[in-house]
């Protein structure tokens, strides 16, 4: 059965999604933002090379909402 993906609570400049993403991938959170290409091994990077202004939703999966939701506001970025 696949896991189901909740949005976290808000939207992130390109840079700063970026950060959130690598910083859940430490913590061996998976992460996926729209459009999907953008997700995975070598798709973060490439978000950095579009506009600085666009917003990011990032999504984690069901049964990892509540950890990643603790790590971000303990590193202020929630």
């Amino acid at each position: 059965m696949r896991s189901r993906r909740r949005q976290l609570l808000r939207y992130w400049k390109t840079e700063q999604a970026y950060q959130v993403m690598s910083l859940l991938k430490e913590y061996h959170i998976g992460t996926k933002t729209i459009p999907d290409e953008f997700s995975g091994a070598f798709g973060n990077s490439r978000m950095l090379l579009l506009d600085p202004e666009i917003m990011w939703p990032v999504y984690v999966r069901a049964r990892n909402f509540e950890r990643a939701v603790a790590i971000l506001t303990e590193e202020q970025l929630l």
